[in-house]
């Protein structure tokens, strides 16, 4: 199947070597950003008669790269993510100035954009930074093997400095774009904890005062003031893990790279998050059922960010059960995998709220398109607390049911010790 976009014909070679390179991309000049990208894919489709062609940015890591000004079949496609093949990068990355293969597809059998696309050639353009560090490539494909003559090649090398430099832009841009959004939903998820904390408070601390009280006033017999000092120890056990939750929330980041990987019991997980919210269940009279595994279920991943989730998930779960109960339960599935899960009796979602539930970030430029649009930043905010270490979140829900969230972690991560839960 062949490009909309015509190749190269006579008369443009004869432009091209009139006016040069300057002539032939001219109307560039004046584009910056992904308008500046989307026309040069366009102009690399047409010299190289190629069916896709596209400016990759290659993430930190190195294993995944953003196609931007994706031009396939002679038009311009959304923005998409793939997993790029480490291997064919670091191709890319020592190939200077460019890379040529014809049989791309037998060499990365496993590479699905090129399967998807059924593509044998693939030309690549290195784009450096000013340490000539590797940030991405221009990358062109096509079903066919690419003829790739001395005078195009000459002719787009001339234009990758100036494509290195606008990719540099885009990534310091989307950099700062990440930062911003990271700090908006983490001063989210703080100002919601600790508007919700307060009441966990109050109510080991007024047990405390009230047995104390009682027993300074001598209006109780030795009998009744051993049982009221019982109390007053088991309330005063009770806060002290509730500020030991407190504690380990308030230094929470949110990036990928804030991600601190330890072994934690995800069931003394589940009945921390049970324990955050037990007064506010109480306060609309709902039953919120004991943890029911009594073994710890040890996985290797950031207690931090998990406690942070699931309170966010049971905090929802209260805010939208008016009757009935909710539990909190740790348990490993078929598959053998952990799951931790919080299941209600509440309203439910309908099918277009549980589809928008499911779209994670992916919808959305940044946390504040989510902010702007008034979604709430929740459940984005839980998606990206689970799948940042290497985990996933699913719904099942049904309007006037209720609705159960599941934080899986991947079986690879349990590790079966057993111990104290720090």
């Amino acid at each position: 199947m062949s490009s909309v976009v015509k190749p190269l014909t006579s008369s443009d070679s004869a432009a091209v070597s009139s006016a040069g390179c300057n002539g032939f991309f001219t109307p560039l000049e004046a584009l910056a950003g992904t308008k500046y990208f989307e026309r040069l894919a366009h102009k690399a489709c047409k010299i190289f008669d190629a069916d896709i062609a596209f400016i990759g940015s290659r993430n930190p890591s190195g294993l995944q790269m953003q196609p931007l000004g994706l031009i396939a079949n002679g038009k311009p496609q959304p923005p998409i993510k793939f997993v790029l093949a480490a291997e064919l990068f670091q191709q890319i990355a020592v190939s200077a100035p460019f890379l040529h293969l014809d049989d791309v597809q037998e060499k990365y059998p496993d590479y699905a954009i090129l399967a998807d696309h059924k593509i044998r050639g693939l030309l690549a353009f290195r784009l450096i930074d000013g340490q000539t560090q590797p940030i991405g490539a221009l990358v062109v494909m096509r079903r066919k093997p690419i003829e790739a003559s001395e005078d195009a090649i000459s002719l787009i090398s001339q234009i990758l400095p100036r494509t290195s430099v606008e990719l540099q832009h885009h990534q310091a841009a989307e950099k700062t774009k990440t930062s911003l959004s990271n700090a908006l939903m983490l001063s989210h998820s703080k100002s919601m904890f600790m508007a919700n904390i307060s009441h966990e408070l109050r109510n080991p601390l007024s047990a405390i005062i009230g047995y104390a009280s009682l027993i300074r006033g001598t209006q109780v017999d030795n009998k009744n003031s051993t049982e009221y000092a019982n109390e007053i120890c088991l309330a005063g056990e009770e806060l002290l893990a509730m500020i030991s939750d407190i504690l380990s929330l308030s230094t929470l980041e949110i990036s990928p790279e804030a991600v601190e990987l330890t072994e934690f019991d995800l069931n003394e997980v589940a009945r921390a998050g049970r324990r955050l919210l037990r007064e506010q269940a109480a306060a609309k009279n709902l039953t919120l059922l004991p943890v029911s595994r009594s073994e710890p279920l040890y996985v290797l991943g950031d207690s931090k960010h998990t406690k942070r989730a699931l309170l966010n998930l049971v905090n929802n779960a209260v805010k939208y059960t008016s009757m009935g109960e909710i539990e909190i339960s740790a348990e490993t599935n078929e598959e053998g995998e952990a799951v931790i899960s919080v299941r209600d009796t509440g309203v439910g979602m309908t099918a277009a709220q549980l589809k928008q539930a499911r779209e994670k970030l992916d919808g959305y430029e940044s946390a504040y398109d989510i902010y702007e649009n008034g979604v709430g930043l929740g459940i984005p905010l839980t998606h990206l607390l689970i799948e940042n270490q290497g985990g996933r979140m699913e719904f099942d829900s049904q309007q006037g049911k209720g609705t159960t969230v599941r934080l899986i972690f991947p079986k690879e991560v349990l590790t079966g010790a057993t111990g104290d839960f720090i």
